[in-house]
């Protein structure tokens, strides 16, 4: 529960909200509005199944993008993100919007163009999980259509633009099964035509661009053997090489036109990811060689917004690791838009509800560093402090409105005995004393009894079974009964029932049981369920009063991709496939939306992710209590808190426009259930 501030703080919201709006629908807004009280109320419970779907455009490499000029936003589809991604986002200046999950297989390392003729984006080739690919696609801004199984080989790491002055998509290079290519071939929206197989030497990962003001493509670098510095331009009929000089050979990097100013303009590289380089037709010019924050990367994507005057970059990889970044350049200067964590494994999270906020930290990449997630958006909140550490463990104080961190490994320099609280805006360590030092271990907070529930853990004496509890000033030893000892387990604090509820972990051998805390004593409550595991996830969902497991280490080098339901009495298997396998994520339960948020993890140490997948029940429905009916007493103060402190959940998004706001009033009201 809140506090009264915190409560006054909601109401004093909706008031302010509430006198915005207009029209005859106040008086019952506002009604509904003083039923709900404190935002942090778990909703009615409810009995429609929900579903996994993609929460936020995460961090990946070999992305592709183009600028759809009729609609004027930049589409981006595929790439890696832990897995092969087969998500299709659009940038609208402002925010990334979710389009697509269905189409294409997943894949990274394709070529997109945007062919204004017929205003579609052409996608060609890739890698994906079946091995190289040589389809044709072509997205219409609704839905992908296969146009293509025949024409270039399959192969990835090619280059390719639109030739508007010709009204064809022009490929170049790439690899293939035989190897290196050197094939220049065609599209003209029905067939593929090989249009010359002379020109550059063989090669993969160059960057094209269409120089409209020239009416010639630029083709940049690539591997052939060696990094290539040279720059070659296609009139459609001959490849001319028009330099070898002026800037630094490489491979990997991204290219777009800069319709305004006539250059190409050129970011990236696997040997120098930070440079910006322009190029006017005749030579190559460094505009910026580093700018703070900008991460270097290779494999990204690059569009030129015509309507806003912006050359965007999103996603590539930095090192090994896979960027989630996005960021404008105006031809003068870079501006970061958007920045979400690095993909992370053994991290930590915790919901902040009197912020309205996930907040994570640490994890296996990027051990420092503090992350927001407010339903949409990624933000970095801090960048320093705690000291940097994985396999910690988090929970969320509702009383006293503080994340609390305990504990972790620091990568090298032993194990943590500390306790962290961040406010949100500054991180305070609270104490040194307590548990032991370890990692591996779980946190909940129990909101009837106001403690932090720690359980577990490895600590350099070896496994431990205690259970401690914080209460804003001490941890008190609770039990040395219950739970055998064990690390890499899961919990989560079920409200309703008021009990804690522990599954699985590493005793040894994994675990497989069910226990459940009651602030008094440990009991045994399954043994039967979801198959032994370690390294999942739980989060208690309050609106349909079940606790939720999902994926974990089933095996040494096997991750499970199940989600479980514990109703205090039984498992159920929901879902399985979606999301892919994983283990190490964290999980938390986003009470003002009424969702279960997953971030990170992967399927082993060499493939993590910087996933965001959402568990939400289905959009648009206007049942947000999820009794078969849209009611005044049961949906309408519901509708009403989502409306007053957006974003809500997408459940109350009513005309589907991805924004909850006064235009989903009139349908809602519509939809209510006449009363008797």
């Amino acid at each position: 529960m809140r506090t009264n501030d915190a409560g006054e703080s909601s109401r004093q919201r909706a008031r302010q909200y509430c006198s915005r709006l207009r029209g005859p629908f106040l008086g019952a807004l506002l009604l509904g509005a003083l039923l709900l009280g404190a935002l942090c109320l778990a909703s009615p419970v409810s009995a429609r199944e929900p579903s996994w779907t993609p929460g936020a455009l995460s961090a990946r490499g070999g992305v592709s993008m183009v600028y759809d000029v009729n609609r004027a936003v930049t589409v981006l589809f595929g790439g890696f993100s832990g897995t092969f991604n087969s998500e299709t986002w659009e940038w609208d200046g402002v925010r990334w919007l979710l389009r697509s999950t269905s189409g294409p297989p997943g894949r990274e390392y394709h070529v997109m163009a945007y062919d204004t003729a017929r205003n579609v984006t052409v996608m060609f080739g890739g890698m994906t999980q079946n091995g190289l690919s040589g389809e044709t696609w072509e997205w219409n801004g609704d839905e992908w259509t296969l146009r293509a199984m025949a024409g270039p080989s399959p192969r990835q790491y090619s280059a390719m633009a639109y030739d508007s002055s010709r009204g064809v998509t022009v490929l170049f290079g790439g690899e293939n099964t035989a190897g290196l290519n050197g094939e220049t071939w065609e599209w003209d929206g029905n067939s593929w035509t090989l249009a010359s197989t002379t020109g550059p030497s063989a090669r993969y990962l160059p960057a094209m661009a269409y120089d409209s003001l020239r009416s010639e493509c630029i083709l940049f670098g690539g591997y052939d053997g060696a990094y290539s510095r040279e720059t070659w331009a296609w009139n459609g009929v001959d490849w001319t090489l028009r330099s070898s000089t002026g800037i630094s050979a490489r491979c990997g990097h991204a290219m777009a036109y800069d319709s305004a100013r006539g250059v190409v303009v050129l970011h990236g590289s696997v040997g120098d990811g930070t440079d910006t380089w322009e190029w006017n037709g005749n030579t190559w010019t460094l505009r910026s060689d580093y700018v703070w924050g900008l991460w270097g990367s290779y494999g990204h994507g690059m569009v030129y917004d015509a309507a806003r005057g912006v050359t965007v970059i999103f996603g590539g990889r930095s090192g090994f690791r896979l960027v989630g970044q996005t960021a404008e350049w105006n031809g003068t200067t870079w501006t970061i838009r958007f920045s979400g964590p690095w993909v992370k494994l053994e991290h930590a999270m915790a919901y902040d509800c009197a912020r309205d906020e996930i907040v994570l930290y640490g994890g296996t990449l990027g051990r420092y560093g503090t992350w927001g997630f407010d339903g949409t958006d990624w933000s970095r909140l801090l960048f320093w402090n705690p000291p940097g550490r994985y396999r910690h463990a988090m929970a969320y104080d509702e009383r006293r409105g503080v994340v609390v961190v305990f504990g972790g490994d620091s990568g090298g320099a032993g194990l943590y005995g500390d306790t962290w609280e961040w406010n949100g805006s500054a991180w305070a360590l609270r104490s040194e004393t307590g548990p032991s030092p370890r990692y591996g271990h779980a946190m909940v907070y129990d909101s009837q009894r106001g403690v932090t529930v720690l359980v577990g853990g490895y600590t350099n004496m070896g496994l431990n079974r205690r259970t401690f509890e914080w209460d804003g000033v001490e941890w008190t030893l609770r039990a040395t009964d219950g739970p055998s000892p064990r690390y890499r387990h899961a919990m989560a604090y079920d409200a309703a029932r008021g009990v804690t509820v522990l599954f699985g972990g590493d005793t040894g051998t994994r675990n497989g049981e069910t226990w459940e805390w009651d602030g008094g004593s440990w009991t045994l409550r399954a043994t039967d369920g979801p198959s032994p595991r370690a390294a999942h996830a739980m989060a208690y969902d309050a609106n349909r009063r079940v606790t939720v497991l999902y994926g974990g280490l089933i095996s040494t080098y096997g991750a499970s991709d199940e989600t479980w339901e514990w109703d205090g009495a039984t498992w159920t298997l929901r879902h399985s496939g979606v999301p892919y396998r994983r283990w190490g994520h964290a999980m938390v339960y986003d009470s003002r939306r009424g969702n279960i948020v997953v971030y990170g993890g992967g399927p082993d140490h060499d493939h993590m992710t910087g996933e965001t997948w959402v568990l939400q029940l289905p959009c648009s429905t206007g049942d947000l209590d999820g009794d078969g009916n849209v009611t005044t007493t049961g949906d309408l103060p519901l509708f009403v808190s989502m409306l007053l402190t957006p974003p809500g959940a997408c459940a109350a998004d009513m005309n589907g426009n991805g924004t909850l706001d006064g235009q989903d009033i009139q349908p809602f009201l519509a939809g209510l259930t006449p009363l008797p």
